[in-house]
Formats: C-alpha cells, structure tokens, sequence
C-alpha cells in the first residue's frame, strides 16, 4: 500500500469525508500509482459505494472490478485481524483471501455475472493473525452495477458470528454432559421454562414409569398424576412458580406396571442477575418404597398400641435421648394421672424418692452401653401409697442399626414383696 502526504482530498471529495480510521487511510492512499486513478476519475457508482461503506456503522467491504481491489470500512476491520489489514486495502481479493479463494472466488464470479448470494454461520479458515482459525460469517455478497447495468463490482456485507457460534456450541456440549450426566442417574431429572412448562425430561421418566417423554413435556405431565394427587400437585407448582420459592411436594405417579408410586419432586428457579426466573431444575425421586415400610411402621405401631392400651402390664416406650414418648392406660389406671403429665420426663415424679437415683444411674449406664436392663421400684399409686414394679426394658434398634431407644413392661410384685418382707419378719423373730 503506498500512503500519499496529507492533502485536501476530503475537501475535494466528499464521499470521501468522515469514515473514521478506513476514510484517514483511503484519504492518505497514494491513488495515482493504482490501477484505479485517483479518486476523482473513479466511476460515480465506485464514489457512491464507497461513500456509503464509509458512513455504515456495520462491517461492509467493497471488492471492484475483474481484479477485485479492495475497499473496506471500520467495522470491517476486526475481520481482516493482525495479518491482514492495513495492507488489504487496494489490493486484490485473491491476494488477501488466497488461503479461501477457492471457496470465495466462484462466488466472486457469479456476482459480477449479477447474481447475489448470501449464507448465515459460513463456516471459513482464515490465517489473519498469524494461524489458520475457525471463522464463522453471515453475509451477503451483491452486485454493484454501473450506469448501463454491468456489474462493476461486489459489495459485501458481513458479521462476524464466531464468538456466537463458539458460545451456543459450549452451551450445546453443556447441555449434551447435561443431559448425560441426567440419563445415568437413578432419578428423574427435568427442566422447565420460567412459565413452569417443561421442556426436557431425563429417559427414566419413560424407563422407569413408561409414560411417554413427548406426551410429558410442557403440562402433560399431569395427566400421568394420581387423581387424587393432582390439585395437590398442580397447586403446590403454581404456588411456586408465583412466589419463586422452591418446590416440594410428593405425589403419586402412574407406572407401567399398571400401579402408582409415590415420587418425591423438588425443583429450584433459576434467576438471572435481575432476579429473575429464566428456568427450573427438578427431580424425581422414587419413594415408593419408603412410602411402603412408614406405611408398615404405622400398621406395626397401631398394632402394638392396640395391644399395650387393652393389656393389664405397664407399657411404656422411650426414645435415645431417654424421654419417654409413648405409656399405655395401664399407667393413668395405676397412677391416677393423666398420661399426659407423665410423658417426657414426668414420670420422674411418681418414683419413690429412695429409689429414683438408683433407678436413674441403672439407666444411664445402660443408654451408654446400649444394653437391656432390668429393674425394680416402688411407684406412687392413685391411692399415695406405693406399689412395688418389676420393670423389664429391652434396648430398641433403628433398621440401621442405630439405638432408638427402650421398650419397657413393667408387673406390680407388691403382693410378692409384701410375702417376701413377712417372710424375712419371720426367720428373723425364729433366730
């Protein structure tokens, strides 16, 4: 490129006014050593084109006549990278372009033969800072025709869209390990858009329940509910959705064996910098079998509640932080005090003060070493008086393994310790 002093061209000239750092260069072009002439015996449709490239803020480039010299602006100028620019200016395409001219240049040709084309995300290799690299363009090469109708050029106008396409690929890799990362876990894992329609729902939902993915997505997933977990369900997700808040609920779910299972679902929103919901993350968890042994928990406990209340012996059941939690009737018929007062740690008070301390370290020792113990007492009856009670109390297990707490039966013996007593009475008045 050859640069001329600084002269009045501007002046002269005012298509070639303005155009930031492309019009200063173009203005300091020494034209009169180029095949085109000097600016002023330009064809008027050359002036026109190139003053309007000038004034676009847009990138836009100019490649005139059967050599393709080139005209390019500001906002062309990161296309041309390191390599590239400031010597494309005047130049042939093929000479800046060489490394894709086999691409481009039927192009070229089918343009000044007046025919226009144009591709979005082209896909090129462009060696413009010193490496080949990826690049990717819209944009549309036309035809600048003269005064009688030729074809005296080719304007181009591009952007450059790699950096887009660079990001939507790592979103799509993203999403792709998402979504493998999905199908192999042993949940159901979806996602919904901000209005609370789902949009992707892992395999298992089908695998696992056989309800098929495409009837699933956006609403239909509700038609798979339970009926009469549906308002529930419907109520709890639209409570969430209004409030931003995260959602759990559990609710049960068709199966392909023709049976519900409950499912435990959570989902939190997702809040762009302004707080708000762009997208939901959810899963499903299968609790079925949970549901099915706190179901068999609750019919054992029933069980054994029916059976302590109708029983004569003093039932109780306490927990691992030792407070008792559960005493039959057996206790209020013997005590004369409502149940109530000696839940936790009330029954403390009943205890004959001789006994409780003893009573107390026996148990103490035996919550640490988690073992069963036996014991005897007096306990304060309805009457004030007191009744003698063998207590048996077995340690309880957690299904882990975990110490749960203790199981106690207790037997009023007072008649047997009154006959114990005598009898001691006795061989002691024989000696």
């Amino acid at each position: 490129m050859s640069i001329a002093p600084q002269t009045n061209l501007a002046n002269d000239l005012h298509f070639l006014q303005g155009g930031g750092e492309m019009g200063e260069q173009i203005r300091r072009y020494d034209w009169s050593t180029h095949p085109l002439g000097n600016p002023e015996s330009w064809p008027q449709m050359l002036r026109l084109s190139v003053g309007l490239m000038l004034d676009n803020p847009f990138g836009m480039y100019i490649a005139w006549g059967k050599e393709y010299f080139q005209f390019y602006n500001d906002g062309y100028r990161p296309i041309l990278g390191l390599t590239k620019h400031p010597r494309a200016l005047g130049i042939s395409t093929r000479q800046t372009f060489a490394e894709i001219w086999h691409i481009i240049g039927d192009m070229f040709e089918g343009v000044m033969r007046g025919k226009a084309v144009g591709y979005p995300d082209f896909h090129l290799k462009l060696n413009r800072n010193g490496y080949i690299e990826d690049c990717y363009f819209d944009f549309s090469y036309s035809p600048i025709r003269l005064e009688d109708g030729t074809v005296g050029g080719v304007l181009v106008t591009v952007i450059e869209t790699t950096e887009k396409l660079k990001a939507l690929n790592s979103l799509r890799q993203s999403e792709s390990r998402f979504r493998h990362m999905a199908n192999s876990l042993p949940l159901v894992i979806w996602t919904a858009n901000a209005r609370g329609e789902l949009n992707y729902i892992s395999n298992q939902w089908e695998e696992y329940y056989g309800n098929p993915l495409s009837e699933s997505l956006g609403n239909g997933w509700i038609k798979f509910v339970h009926d009469d977990d549906i308002e529930s369900a419907s109520n709890a997700w639209k409570s969430s959705l209004s409030a931003g808040s995260v959602y759990e609920v559990e609710f049960r779910i068709h199966h392909k064996n023709g049976t519900y299972h409950w499912i435990l679902v959570r989902a939190l929103p997702i809040k762009n910098a302004d707080g708000e919901i762009v997208s939901w993350y959810g899963s499903n968890t299968d609790i079925q079998d949970k549901k099915i042994s706190e179901e068999q928990v609750k019919e054992s406990e029933a069980r054994f509640k029916n059976l302590a209340e109708a029983s004569d012996i003093l039932i109780s059941v306490a927990n691992s932080d030792l407070k008792t939690i559960y005493l039959n009737k057996a206790w209020e018929e013997l005590t004369g005090r409502p149940v109530d007062d000696l839940i936790n740690y009330g029954w403390m008070d009943i205890i004959h003060p001789e006994d409780i301390d003893g009573f107390l370290e026996t148990y103490r020792i035996a919550s640490e070493k988690k073992k069963s113990f036996t014991a005897q007492m007096r306990v304060r009856s309805k009457t004030g008086s007191y009744r003698w009670l063998l207590a048996k109390i077995p340690a309880r297990f957690n299904p882990d393994g975990t110490h749960a707490g203790y199981v106690s039966s207790c037997i009023d013996i007072t008649e047997g310790k009154l006959a114990e007593e005598k009898l001691q009475d006795s061989e002691w008045r024989l000696r």
